[in-house]
């Protein structure tokens, strides 16, 4: 029996919910700014992940309801911090099917299926593939195999998760490569630098 092997798209992402959906940009723009926002934002992920030819797998958290399209293979977060959540959602795929996983979030708006594709031809030659944010994190983590010493007792959201990671993953003499500096969304500032901007209504750019 031949064995097929699948790129694997994981996009773990939050249902819409008012209060609890981009609570940073929220501060600056109010919860009902920020919900449609990232509303915009994570419809921008769904079409992406619907236009690759990858097998997607979608990790939500939240009891909204939210419809994906039926070709998705959806199932619910663990309980944790984002390190835990990550680990548990790469364990559920390595588990399920075959191939490296790109995992990504739904921050940004500047992933194009170009970047997608890099990842997956990375993970060919490489142990892991790295999309670094401006904000020195990553928006986007691909492994070959199972691992987790990049996802356990990191500084989550802090300038430095970049370059620790980096560093657990040169300790443990793994390859990597990095893809394109792009713009995860998090902020006013951020909006502001994002390619969401100049297409926003008039009300969403509003600084309250």
């Amino acid at each position: 029996m031949t064995i097929t092997s699948h790129k694997n798209l994981l996009v773990l992402a939050k249902r819409p919910s008012l209060g609890k959906a981009k609570t940073r940009l929220a501060s600056s723009l109010g919860n009902e700014n920020a919900l449609e926002i990232y509303k915009l934002l994570l419809n921008r992920t769904v079409q992406l992940a619907d236009n690759v030819s990858f097998k997607s797998f979608f990790c939500l958290s939240g009891e909204e309801s939210f419809i994906l399209p039926s070709q998705f293979t959806v199932f619910e977060q663990c309980k944790g911090d984002l390190g835990l959540r990550m680990e548990k959602a790469f364990e559920h795929v390595f588990k399920n099917t075959n191939g490296p996983v790109v995992m990504i979030g739904s921050d940004c708006h500047d992933l194009k299926e170009e970047h997608l594709i890099a990842a997956f031809e990375a993970l060919e030659n490489h142990d892991y593939v790295f999309g670094p944010s401006e904000d020195g994190g990553y928006y986007l983590i691909g492994m070959n195999a199972f691992r987790t010493e990049t996802l356990r007792e990191m500084p989550w959201s802090t300038e430095i998760l970049l370059k620790v990671t980096l560093s657990k993953v040169k300790s443990q003499s793994l390859s990597f490569k990095l893809l394109d500096v792009l713009n995860d969304i998090d902020t006013f500032a951020d909006l502001k630098s994002s390619s969401l901007w100049d297409n926003l209504p008039i009300h969403l750019k509003t600084n309250n």
